[in-house]
């Protein structure tokens, strides 16, 4: 099995697990928000409604009609509303700070939803990394490939020429030296990753993993 397969499989595996995990529960917790939020909104309606029973028993009361009936479904109503915690004698303010709650609710959710989709966009790469090239650096070197593969990244990054650069750089060479294997496939592994919307934090924290991993799935000898 080649260098580069090998390290498919161990994207697919350790890191491709690992994204399923994290979208599972990302979408446990906008189901949870977006949950609150139809319930925040339902408290929302029924605060609207006593508002309207108020007016509708002052517009019947003036005329001199009959409220009893309004008048204990007002009641039943705003009891209903204080077990809740509302403050009835306060419904307008109580109306806006539900209707802020939910805005805020549907703008978490909106935003799991969106790094969602970002990790889906993640896994993709598990796929892409199995197609990467066929060359292989010598690991007792830093080739001119290797040098280019790493600014790539930290230019993608936003971190080309900080320490971050050089850290992520020593991570890489170090899994790589570990498992023997090329620098530049596990290099062009992170840049795959990170190409794709991985956090380069992230993608650069499995390489050292993805280089045992990629010799223990049954690649090849070593290079020497």
């Amino acid at each position: 099995m080649s260098k580069n397969i090998a390290l498919g499989i161990i994207i697919g595996g350790a890191v491709g697990s690992t994204l399923g995990r994290a979208v599972a529960d990302a979408k446990g917790k906008i189901g949870g928000l977006k949950k609150d939020a139809n319930s925040t909104r339902m408290w929302q309606k029924a605060i609207g409604d006593t508002q309207k029973l108020r007016s509708e028993i002052a517009r019947i009361g003036a005329a001199g009609g009959d409220i009893t009936t309004l008048g204990r479904k007002l009641e039943a109503q705003e009891a209903k509303l204080k077990r809740h915690g509302i403050a009835v004698h306060n419904l307008d303010t109580e109306y806006t700070r539900l209707g802020r709650t939910v805005r805020g609710l549907e703008l978490k959710a909106k935003g799991l939803e969106n790094i969602g989709r970002g990790i889906e966009t993640g896994k993709s790469a598990i796929g892409q990394a199995v197609a990467l090239t066929g060359a292989v650096a010598i690991p007792s070197k830093v080739s001119a490939d290797y040098q280019a593969i790493i600014r790539d990244i930290a230019i993608k990054a936003g971190i080309a020429g900080t320490a971050q650069e050089a850290g992520m750089s020593r991570a890489i060479i170090g899994g790589a030296d570990g498992a023997g294997i090329g620098r530049d496939v596990l290099a062009q592994a992170v840049q795959e990753l990170v190409g794709s919307g991985m956090d380069v934090g992230r993608a650069v924290a499995f390489a050292p993993l993805m280089g045992k991993f990629s010799v223990g799935q049954g690649s090849e000898a070593p290079i020497t």
